[in-house]
C-alpha cells in the first residue's frame, strides 16, 4: 500500500499520489486517528487529545468525523473511519488485494507510453502528464525522472528539488539551475559555467543546457554576439537532425534576439514566420511565448492590444501547467519593460510575478537554492 503522508505545514494528506486538504482541527483529528490506526478511540479520548484548549461536546467529535468522512470518500474503501457502536471510532487502512498491473513490466507497452508522454511534453499538456503520474497503477506506467520533476514542481514547488527524495540529483540540479537563472541571471552564471565545466550533469542534460538553452542564457548575460552564434548553430542542428519539436522554440528565441538588439524590421518578419510555423507545429507553451513576444513588439504602438496579447500568452502557458515556462514568460515581460522603461507595463505584471514566486516557494527558498548550488558545485567554481 502506498504511504499515507501527512504535511502539517500545508494541512494536506497524500495517499496513492492523490492529495486532500483539511481545516486545522480536521487535520489534527485525522492525525491522531492515524497515529492510533486500527484502534478504537472513544469520543472522550479524541476530545482530550485534539481539543486540549477548548471545552467542546461529544457533538463536536461527531461533526468533525462527518466532515472527515466526506473528504476521505475518494479513498474508500481502502481508507475509512469506522463507527464502533457504543465505543467510538477507528481509522481503518486496508491492504490492496489487487495484483500489480502486469503492464508495468510489458516492454512494448512501456515504449508506447513513453512515446505518448513525450508527445504530451511536446504539445505542452502538463495536465495529461499529471494524470499519468497520479494514476500509474491504473495506466501501468511510471513517468521517467525528467517528466516526474516537471510534475513534482507543479505540485510541490521548489521545495521538492531541495529535499532529499526519489528524484535523481542531476535532475534536481538541472531544474534548480534553470529556475535560478530566472531570478538571478548574473548570480547564476558561476553555477552554470561550473556545471558545464565540471560535466556534473548527464550527457542529455548537459546538451540541453549547452546547446538548446544556452542562446537564451547568453542573452540574459548581455552576450548577444555569442547568443547569435549559438542560436544559428542550434537552428542548423534542428534542421539537420529533424528535431521538429524544437522549431517553434528556435523561432521564439529569434524573436527574443530581435528584441534584445532592437531590430524592429527583423522582428516583424520573424513574427510572421513564427506564426506560420506554429500552424504546422501547434505546441501550446511556444504559442504562449509567441504571444508575449508579439505583445512586446506591439507595445510602443498599441498599449491596450499589446497587454491583451501578453495576458493571453500567460493564460495559455498557465493552461499547460509548466512552471518554468510560466516563470520565463513573466520574466521576459518584466525584463523588456524595464529595459525599454515601460513603467506601466512593468507594474501590470510585477504583482503576478511576485505571486508566482511565493506560490512556488521560490521567494522564500532563494537563499536555500543558492546554498544548494554552491554546495554541489563548489569543487568546480
Amino acid at each position: 500500500m502506498n504511504p499515507f503522508q501527512m504535511d502539517p505545514s500545508t494541512l494536506s494528506v497524500t495517499w496513492n499520489n492523490s492529495t486532500l486538504l483539511f481545516l486545522p482541527m480536521e487535520f489534527a483529528l485525522l492525525e491522531y486517528l492515524y497515529l492510533n490506526k486500527s484502534q478504537t478511540l472513544s469520543r472522550e479520548q479524541l476530545l482530550n487529545a485534539v481539543w486540549t484548549l477548548e471545552e467542546p461536546t461529544d457533538r463536536t467529535v461527531d461533526d468533525h468525523i462527518y466532515r472527515l468522512r466526506k473528504k476521505l470518500r475518494a479513498w474508500q474503501p481502502m481508507i475509512s473511519i469506522e463507527t464502533v457502536r457504543g465505543l467510538g471510532y477507528r481509522l481503518q487502512l486496508l491492504k490492496s488485494q489487487h495484483q500489480e498491473n502486469p503492464l508495468l513490466h510489458n516492454l512494448t507497452y512501456k515504449e508506447d507510453m513513453r512515446d505518448i508522454s513525450d508527445m504530451y511534453l511536446r504539445y505542452g499538456r502538463g495536465d495529461a502528464l499529471f494524470a499519468l503520474a497520479q494514476n500509474k497503477e491504473i495506466f501501468g506506467f511510471e513517468l521517467e525522472s525528467p517528466l516526474q520533476v516537471i510534475v513534482d514542481l507543479m505540485q510541490g514547488g521548489v521545495e521538492v528539488l531541495l529535499e532529499e527524495g526519489p528524484l535523481p540529483i542531476e535532475e534536481r540540479l538541472f531544474t534548480l539551475l534553470v529556475l535560478y537563472q530566472m531570478i538571478d541571471p548574473s548570480g547564476n552564471r558561476k553555477y552554470l559555467e561550473a556545471a558545464l565545466r565540471g560535466k556534473v550533469l548527464s550527457p542529455l542534460l548537459h546538451h540541453e543546457i549547452e546547446v538548446i538553452i544556452y542562446p537564451s542564457i547568453l542573452m540574459d548575460w548581455g552576450d548577444f554576439k555569442g547568443a547569435k552564434i549559438k542560436l544559428d548553430a542550434l537552428a542548423v542542428e534542428v534542421e539537420r537532425q529533424g528535431w521538429d519539436g524544437l522549431i517553434p522554440y528556435v523561432n521564439n528565441m529569434k524573436l527574443e534576439y530581435d528584441l534584445h538588439t532592437q531590430n524592429w524590421s527583423a522582428l516583424e518578419k520573424d513574427i510572421l514566420w513564427a506564426e506560420e510555423q506554429w500552424n504546422k507545429y501547434p505546441y501550446l507553451r511556444e504559442k504562449g511565448q509567441l504571444l508575449i513576444y508579439k505583445g512586446l513588439a506591439l507595445y510602443p504602438l498599441d498599449h491596450k492590444e499589446a497587454i491583451r496579447q501578453m495576458n493571453e500568452g500567460i493564460s495559455i502557458i498557465k493552461e499547460t501547467h509548466f512552471t518554468t515556462h510560466l516563470l520565463r514568460g513573466l520574466q521576459t515581460i518584466l525584463y523588456f519593460s524595464k529595459t525599454f522603461e515601460w513603467q506601466e507595463l512593468y507594474e501590470t505584471f510585477d504583482k503576478e510575478w511576485g505571486r508566482l514566486l511565493i506560490h512556488f516557494g521560490i521567494a522564500e527558498a532563494k537563499d536555500q537554492m543558492d546554498q544548494f548550488l554552491h554546495s554541489y558545485l563548489s569543487v568546480h567554481l
